[in-house]
């Protein structure tokens, strides 16, 4: 009962339910505080003090096939390398013989045996491949040599077997200190929290805790679970949240994410999300996801391996043919070789060339240069205030041409006040505003929150309309009770007719037109501000020559204006979504990568439709939904940070694949002619691993 933090694969899942029924069957494992398993991944991360043969237990009796950490199996390692160095001091052909079977016996000898049959078998040929068949056909050999009389490769398949293990329990220790900041989310949130339940405190478990409890969050406690401040105000470390370290005050109503962190203040909040469903544990998530997920550059490399198995199957056996029949035209290339290199070494056998080949060719670097980059890329965007939703979208970013962003809730904060009304004639203030509150009433939109906010102040009540319709870009509309059509939003849509703006509405502002039955009562005005950082990001992105558009639904006079203040030159007004679809289709006919930044309803087709969409944290649903990255909270200067994770991340996978080809080149043709003996071949190809795998992780540390 000491594992406090544990993750593994698990095989065989299919379906949202299977995740659910197995994290509720994990849960009810003694000491297991939190779980989450991820179907995409197919990988579960437990939390607590249990142990972990349990856990297993469950998973099995699940009906599902456990792999278990590679770090959890470091006693199986220590026997497998004591009978590699006992296998020195025997002599005796039968005795090295037992060693190898001892050895083979275990389980991490067992799993390499079934991976590699399995993709002999199925034809899905892996790096596993080469090396089960390294090991195996030293054992065979060593069985026939005890036949024959001669010396056997017993003794070499033994320290090939413990160097391989070695290399990946290496492999799994520099990937799990990768993904360790991932992991650590979940340890962010509190294992008890307190209650108010009848004005009284009640501390419990916080796996227990239901959504709609209220917790009390003291100064110097992470907030435990996402909710709504309904008493007292602090100010909040959201660095998790936006990778910005400035506190961020929070009051009534004010949403709270899990595993932030009070500072100043006493607060209680309102539970929306339980724990499985909150923001930790969806970026956890989706970071998982996107590592997993396949990417175009991936899948050329899962092709080349493919192809590269087989070809180095023929080559190790045209290697063996050519040294059992020309054994004098090998003989000569290889002393050949041996003297340019300055090399002391004993003349192979044929066999001993076969295997030297075999297991020099093993991919391993080829098959963990991209996922091992990309998932450590993943977090780091998680890291710096980035969700990166699909690997995709963080590859395709490296080559953007083109940035097309809305206006409203992106390059804006998106929270717009009113800033005056202009009522047409026998109409006053109140009467618009109040008929545009009516007609606003069922929308989410910033605008119609705006509305209704300033309605609420001025305490003017309003009515609610029948057949409510929501016009994608347009506005919103609905009957009273009258039966009267009340229209409001763009004058082009609201307005039967064009009419002059009145020269008093700043040029800025974006204007709500309001009319019932086709007659226009009066124009409401509002202002949103600029994001505080977007003139920054603007400058930056501008400077990597990438070519920044506007596409925003609001008036001409607005988005040239705040287009000007940004120093944009290009910029397209009025546009609805199918407008702003057009728009990222026309770029993308000369192959432009073109990527798209929006919040709003009204900019999900473009976000879906662009080579990569980019939602804002704090837009609609729909918008994250179709966007493959998030930025939460809506920090702009992040899409600039975004690129830049995109640019160093696939600069690693470029050189991990240069390293990984390089060393093929490289060692294959001297394996071929006898250069260089399996252990060392094997030897060269674990070093090879850690080089790939230490570059990976100089993602962790490089400048964003």
């Amino acid at each position: 009962m000491s594992e406090s933090n544990f993750s593994s694969s698990v095989f065989g899942m299919h379906c949202a339910n299977c995740v659910t029924s197995l994290e509720k069957a994990i849960m009810q494992v003694p000491g297991v505080q939190k779980v989450s398993v991820n179907l995409q991944a197919k990988k579960v991360v437990v939390s607590g003090k249990f142990s972990i043969s349990s856990v297993k237990e469950v998973i099995v009796n699940k009906g599902y096939s456990f792999e278990q950490p590679m770090q959890d199996r470091t006693k199986e390692l220590w026997i497998v390398w004591l009978l590699a160095v006992l296998s020195f001091f025997v002599k005796d052909q039968l005795g090295i013989l037992v060693f190898l079977g001892c050895a083979l016996a275990g389980d991490l000898a067992k799993k390499l045996t079934h991976d590699g049959l399995s993709s002999l078998k199925q034809k899905d040929y892996k790096m596993e491949t080469l090396i089960f068949i390294g090991v195996w056909g030293a054992a065979l050999h060593h069985i026939f040599s005890l036949l024959t009389g001669h010396h056997g490769m017993g003794k070499e398949g033994v320290i090939l077997l413990a160097i391989y293990l070695t290399g990946q329990h290496l492999e799994s220790r520099l990937k799990d200190k990768a993904d360790i900041a991932i992991k650590d989310l979940l340890n962010l949130l509190p294992d008890d929290v307190v209650l108010i339940k009848n004005n009284k405190k009640v501390t419990t478990k916080l796996k227990d805790v239901e959504t709609g409890d209220c917790i009390l969050v003291l100064p110097g406690q992470s907030v435990p679970l996402d909710g709504v401040v309904i008493e007292g105000k602090s100010e909040l470390n959201e660095s998790l949240i936006t990778g910005e370290s400035e506190p961020v005050l929070k009051v009534i109503d004010d949403g709270v994410i899990g595993g932030t962190l009070n500072i100043s203040g006493r607060i209680v909040i309102k539970v929306s999300a339980p724990g499985d469903e909150g923001y930790l544990s969806k970026l956890v998530e989706m970071v998982e996801n996107a590592s997993a997920a396949n990417i175009p550059v991936q899948g050329l490399v899962d092709k080349i391996v493919a192809v590269f198995v087989p070809i180095v199957l023929w080559a190790a056996g045209l290697a063996g043919v050519f040294w059992f029949i020309v054994p004098e035209r090998m003989m000569g290339i290889n002393q050949f070789l041996i003297s340019k290199l300055a090399i002391d070494m004993e003349p192979l056998s044929w066999f001993m060339v076969v295997l030297a080949v075999l297991v020099v060719s093993c991919p391993c670097p080829l098959g963990i240069a991209t996922p091992l980059a990309l998932f450590i890329g993943a977090g780091r965007g998680a890291k710096i205030g980035l969700i990166i939703r699909d690997g995709k979208g963080l590859e395709d970013l490296k080559s953007c041409k083109v940035l097309m962003l809305d206006k409203t809730g992106t390059l804006t904060t998106g929270n717009p006040t009113v800033q005056s009304i202009f009522p047409f004639d026998g109409f006053t203030e109140e009467q618009v505003l109040q008929h545009a509150a009516s007609a606003e009433e069922g929308s989410e939109h910033p605008i119609a929150k705006a509305i209704l906010k300033n309605c609420k102040s001025r305490k003017i009540k309003w009515q609610k309309l029948e057949n409510y319709k929501y016009h994608f870009g347009s506005g919103v509309e609905g009957l009273d009770k009258n039966g009267n059509k009340v229209m409001a939003g763009s004058v082009a849509w609201a307005l039967p007719e064009p009419i002059a703006v009145s020269d008093e509405i700043p040029t800025d502002a974006t204007i709500v037109a309001v009319s019932i039955d086709s007659k226009p009562i009066g124009l409401i005005a509002l202002n949103d501000e600029i994001r505080k950082n977007a003139f920054e990001t603007i400058r930056k992105i501008q400077k990597m020559n990438i070519k920044i558009v506007i596409a925003s639904g609001d008036r001409e006079e607005s988005v040239k204006a705040v287009a000007e203040k940004l120093s944009i030159k290009n910029y397209f007004h009025a546009q609805k979504p199918e407008d702003k679809l057009a728009l990222v289709s026309e770029y993308q006919k000369d192959n432009i990568h073109v990527v798209f930044a929006g919040d709003g309803v009204n900019d999900a087709p473009a976000l879906a439709a662009a080579t990569v969409g980019i939602a804002m944290g704090d837009g609609s649903d729909l918008a994250k939904q179709n966007g493959g990255l998030i930025l939460p909270k809506g920090n702009l200067l992040n899409i600039y940070k975004a690129i830049v994770l995109s640019q160093k991340t696939f600069s690693i996978v470029g050189q991990n694949l240069f390293w990984a080809a390089i060393y093929n080149v490289i060692a294959i043709p001297l394996a071929f002619f006898g250069v260089l003996h399996p252990i060392v071949a094997q030897s060269a190809m674990v070093i090879s691993d850690l080089i790939v795998i230490l570059n990976s992780l100089r993602l962790q540390k490089i400048k964003i």
